[in-house]
């Protein structure tokens, strides 16, 4: 390498050309460090973000449901953002809603033993016969 060539492009005095900063706009605290300030249309409305959590939780599926549904009316009246998490509490509150139905329907039912159905059975009887006559009397003896 030869001494008169740069090491490094911070060498050079013309890396990057030097442009002036932008003056603040009047009522700007200074430069926006998160992006430009959001507008009511783009914060993500509240209902749909209950929906969706809800909607995946497995018992809280019909509250996900009619959380999605306000969602979805009140988002097309206001323009904010959050339809697809509405859609999403909808349809995952819905499958889990027909989930716990159709467990509940196809679940075993705890039924008593059948009774037998023939003849009685013959032979000695293991049970143990009612007592007939007047109930014993206790005699005390002093």
């Amino acid at each position: 390498m030869t001494s008169d060539q740069p090491q490094h492009p911070a060498d050079t005095e013309s890396a990057l050309p030097a442009y002036p900063r932008p003056s603040p706009a009047p009522g700007d605290e200074g430069p926006a460090l998160l992006g430009p300030p959001r507008s009511a249309s783009a914060e993500t409305d509240g209902p749909a973000v209950a929906a969706m959590v809800l909607g995946l939780l497995c018992c809280l599926g019909p509250v996900g449901i009619v959380l999605g549904t306000v969602a979805l009316a009140r988002i097309a009246r206001t323009g904010r953002r959050g339809k697809g998490m509405a859609i999403t509490g909808i349809v995952a509150g819905t499958l889990w809603s027909v989930a716990v139905v159709a467990g509940a329907l196809l679940s075993p039912v705890d039924d008593p033993p059948p009774r037998p159905t023939g003849p009685a059975p013959t032979g000695p009887s293991q049970a143990v016969p009612a007592p007939t006559g007047p109930a014993p009397v206790a005699v005390r003896h002093p």
